[in-house]
Order: structure tokens, then sequence, then C-alpha cells
């Protein structure tokens, strides 16, 4: 990945990448979560203990009393697994312990933890502070129509890029997993959560030359803003077609194009439209990311030529509520659109990402990246 960055000067309009809360926490901290979970596990095992010894069919009052604990168990282990996914592991319940307490509490066995593997292809996403001032790297794995965060218990796999293919084992709960152990596998087509035969090059895969686009750091970048809103969101009144394509392309004042053009020494300029207010098919949360891009493009393609593109940006309605303005994926993947398929990074931003900042002052010291 190639990323521009210019310090010391405030430049950050509409997150030229992204940004997003996740920060190291303090020792403390990390142990405090780890003691809730085991506080949490504690009294689970004690609810299921008094359920086991009530007479059959009289354990009304434990399994209600474990549905909240049960779910607020599964938030305390997510937020480990993000934080420190072997400790994550080393708490989690075994498998035959889950099936025991899927089977007392029936009721809210959905949000236990399961011990799996999952098989399909890797996206890796850049993630920054609201500041600007720190960042971190989100591994994706899409599998069987839904993509997990992955949080690795022990090094990742040397060469893991967007697009791998990746095996991984570990502890699932909701999007989350820690990652006990993974390995690379290529080549392999990914179907459901299985590999299959060897990928066969095949020319419905690819644009045809003569008008593929290349995704490349330099050179002019060719950009499709997209914005979205949900079913009965009116878009905000503070961000408008006119105002967005200012921000990326204007050629006064500070925009995305100018940035590039002056953090790569003239090698790397952005050019193309704003597109929309389009309305998707339903709300999305900030877990969805990797799935939305399906619907923005499914609604803006019949008036975008998505292989005139090389980079998707889409502006949300509103602040999705995840601590990030924004998120990118890094590097380029293959995306489908009606037309067919097309070769394009792709960038997600909440309206209060899209505000033009001075270039001097107390502004923020990164600004537009590209990847």
């Amino acid at each position: 990945m190639l990323r521009f960055q210019f310090r010391g000067k405030a430049i950050g309009f509409c997150l030229g990448l992204i940004v997003f809360g996740l920060f190291p926490l303090p020792v403390s901290a990390q142990v405090d979560r780890a003691a809730r979970v085991r506080g949490l596990n504690n009294d689970l095992l004690r609810l299921h203990g008094e359920a086991s010894q009530s007479p059959p069919g009289q354990a009304v009052v434990q399994r209600v009393q474990a549905v909240p604990v049960i779910g607020e168990r599964a938030d305390a282990l997510r937020n480990l697994i993000q934080r420190d996914p072997a400790q994550a592991l080393s708490l989690a319940f075994s498998p035959e312990a889950l099936a025991d307490l899927a089977a007392v509490f029936p009721d809210a066995a959905s949000q236990l933890e399961s011990h799996r593997t999952l098989r399909g292809s890797i996206e890796r996403w850049i993630v920054e502070s609201a500041d600007l001032r720190a960042s971190t790297t989100v591994t994706s794995l899409r599998s069987g129509g839904q993509a997990f965060s992955l949080y690795f218990a022990g090094p990742e796999p040397a060469g893991l890029t967007s697009g791998s293919l990746l095996e991984a084992t570990g502890l699932q709960i909701g999007s989350a997993m820690a990652v006990s152990r993974s390995s690379l596998v290529s080549p392999a087509v990914v179907t459901g959560n299985s590999f299959t035969s060897p990928i066969v090059a095949s020319s419905s895969l690819t644009t045809p030359a003569s008008t593929a686009l290349s995704c490349s750091t330099t050179g002019v970048q060719n950009t499709a803003v997209l914005l979205t809103t949900f079913p009965g969101v009116t878009p905000p009144s503070t961000v408008t077609p006119t105002g967005v394509y200012d921000v990326f392309f204007g050629a006064s004042g500070h925009s995305l194009d100018g940035f590039w053009r002056e953090a790569s020494y003239g090698k790397t300029s952005a050019t193309g439209n704003v597109f929309g207010w389009y309305t998707l098919d339903r709300a999305y949360t900030c877990t969805d990311y990797s799935v939305l891009q399906d619907a923005a493009i499914t609604a803006a393609s019949a008036e975008v030529n998505f292989q005139n593109y090389t980079r998707i940006f889409v502006v949300l309605p509103y602040d999705l509520g995840c601590g990030w303005s924004g998120i990118a994926m890094m590097g380029c993947s293959t995306l489908n659109s009606p037309a067919g398929p097309f070769t394009a990074s792709r960038t997600y931003l909440t309206p209060g990402s899209c505000r033009p900042r001075s270039r001097s002052g107390t502004g923020h010291s990164r600004g537009w990246s590209q990847s």
C-alpha cells in the first residue's frame, strides 16, 4: 500500500481514507475486561447448576435470569476478543459446555459463542482515530455471505492481503472471531464455507482489456462518490452534491484532488463525479460495510457506469455510532455491478467527516490518504 500523508498540515476533509476509535487500552482496562467475562462465566455456571438440580419443567426462574446474563456476557466477550483475543480464547466455554448451556437455556442460545473454522476471502481495512493521529488495520473475512472481523491471538499468516483466501479456526461470537490457528489457501475457489476446484482463468471475471481501468496509486484516480440514505431517513441538509463535489474535486480551496497533487508532488490526482442521493434497500449498521457496497452499487447502477471508476466513496446518511467517521479497504478488489465486474477500492464516510478544515491552527496532523 502506498499512502500519502502530509504531516504538520491540517488537511482533513471527508477523510481521504478513514477514521476509527480503536486505541491500545491500559493493561488495567484489559484486566477489567477479562475479569468481567470471568465473573459472568461464574454467574452463568451458577444458574446452570441451579437449573440442572431443579425438577424437570421447574427451572423457569433460572432460564429467565440467564437471558440478560448471557446477553451481557456476549457483549463482554466480544469486546475482549477485539482487545485481547488470546485471553478471550482462554475464557470461552468448551464446545461440550456450550452445547449443554444451549440445551438448558434455549431462549438465549443464539448469543453464546461457537468454536468453528471459517474459510473465505480476506479484506484488509485501514481505520484511523477521529483526530487522525492514530491508525490501525482491521482484517475481515467474507464467508457464506457474511463478514467476520478477525482478531489473531498469534502472528498473522505471512503475506496476508486483501483478496487472500484464508482458513481460520477459533472462537466466533456475532461478527467477531478470535483466531487461534489460520493458514492461507491458494489457489482455490471459495464456495460458502468450503474450498473447491482451483481457479481457472475466465474472461467473464474481468472487464475487457480495451475498457478496463488500471487500479494504481499514481496517475489520475477516477472517483465515484455515492450519496446514500436509508428508507425513511432524510439526508442531512448540510451535505449537498455540490458541496461534496467541491470537497473532492474543487479547484479552489482545499480538496482531495488538491491534497493528492500536493502530497504526491503532482504524481496523483482525483477526478470524477458525485451521484445520488440513493435510498438503499434497508438501514445498515457499522458491521455491514462489507455488504453495504453491494446495495450502494446496485442503487446507483442505472446512472453510474462503474467500469469507468477505480475509487468508490460511499457517503452514509448519519453517524452509525461505530466510533469511526470512515473506513476504507486497503488496495483494490473485484466488485460486482449489474453491468459486470470491475476493480476498485472503496471507502465509507459519515456526513460529519465531510467538512473542510483549515491548513493552519489546531487542525489534524494527517489528512487525505490513498491506498
